[in-house]
């Protein structure tokens, strides 16, 4: 079975729990229904209290939080290179265009040569008659 930490370290406790003696476990009846604050919320207090300390008359302003950064498809260095992504194919289709454009150039001016007919009876006779020769 594998395990995410979260239940990794739940089994442990309870294994290190079934270790100890029933006895020796008990808890602190005046910890029992009292609301215990979210550490971060210790730890503001406990700036506020610094910061008065040390600047009397001074304001306190609450710290800013740290920004979440961004995760997947919308972060920076993935746009970046999605973009660069579709330079680069946009690059080769505008190139494979030309070049298609170009054989198309070619062929007309193959198919103005050959419409313009050879310059001798002989050769009119002869490119007739090409069209039943084997391949």
């Amino acid at each position: 079975e594998k395990e995410n930490a979260k239940e990794a370290v739940e089994t442990h406790t309870y294994r290190l729990l079934e270790k100890i003696p029933s006895d020796m476990i008990t808890l602190d009846p005046m910890a029992i229904g009292t609301v215990a604050r979210d550490n971060s919320e210790k730890v503001l207090e406990n700036q506020r209290l610094i910061y008065e300390s040390q600047n009397p008359g001074a304001k306190w302003s609450k710290v800013k939080k740290e920004k979440k950064k961004m995760r997947g498809k919308n972060k920076i260095g993935k746009k970046v290179t999605q973009k660069e992504r579709k330079y680069v194919e946009n690059k080769q289709k505008n190139a494979q265009a030309e070049e298609e454009k170009a054989s198309k150039q070619a062929k007309g001016k193959q198919a103005k040569e050959v419409s313009e007919g050879p310059a001798t009876q002989e050769e009119v006779v002869q490119s007739a008659l090409e069209r039943f020769n084997k391949k």
